[in-house]
């Protein structure tokens, strides 16, 4: 392990909506701060809600365990009929982000659903080129 100085904080690159900031403690343990006002997920049906409200994305709770990914839906409408219902399925669980803390979860979905908007529209602009 390195060593990491006891005097400055660290700063970890959190999505900005979380407002998260990490700090080194004596001990060499990352503590994660959340400042008030910030919009937690109290509970895990806020947090499906709030990611099934996400475009492109679903997510699933398993022994403790958060799965968020793209919908089936979404990506084979960003495959164009280039594969087949069992390479989507696939590919969805290729994609699949694993955690257990719910800001995790939430800020994960988040990112990912905006990158796929991405996609869909370069995708999309791609076409119209042609």
């Amino acid at each position: 392990m390195i060593p990491l100085p006891h005097d400055r904080p660290l700063f970890a690159p959190f999505p900005d909506p979380l407002r998260q900031r990490a700090e080194v403690d004596g001990s060499h343990r990352l503590r994660l701060h959340f400042k008030k006002g910030n919009s937690t997920m109290r509970t895990d049906s806020q947090l499906f809600a709030a990611v099934r409200a996400l475009p492109h994305m679903t997510i699933t709770k398993n022994e403790g365990e958060y799965r968020v990914t793209f919908r089936i839906a979404s990506i084979a409408l960003a495959d164009r009929g280039r594969h087949n219902a069992a390479w989507h399925r696939e590919h969805a669980e290729k994609v699949s982000y694993y955690t257990d803390c719910r800001l995790d979860a939430h800020g994960t979905a988040k990112e990912l659903s905006a990158h796929f908007e991405r996609i869909i529209a370069r995708t999309a602009e791609l076409e119209a080129g042609k």
